[in-house]
């Protein structure tokens, strides 16, 4: 899963990444913030993400996608 996280922070920092490819990768990030052994990565990959598209964006991506996952998880 480290892997995949940071492949996902060097395509945010080197690429083109819009809100669609924002859209597509980002439950996962949320289910890893977390992850003691991920979660390093996953912030950093998070930040990298803002820098691409707004942090007011990802800030409400994210609270959509934790609100989701409480809701599924009652």
């Amino acid at each position: 899963m480290k892997l995949k996280v940071d492949f996902v922070g060097y395509l945010a920092m080197n690429g083109v990444f819009t809100k669609r490819s924002v859209d597509y990768c980002l439950a996962d990030l949320v289910d890893k913030v977390g992850d003691a052994k991920n979660s390093s990565s996953v912030q950093e990959t998070l930040s990298c993400l803002a820098e691409c598209t707004s942090l007011d964006y990802i800030a409400q991506q994210v609270s959509l996608a934790l609100s989701s996952s409480l809701v599924d998880s009652l």
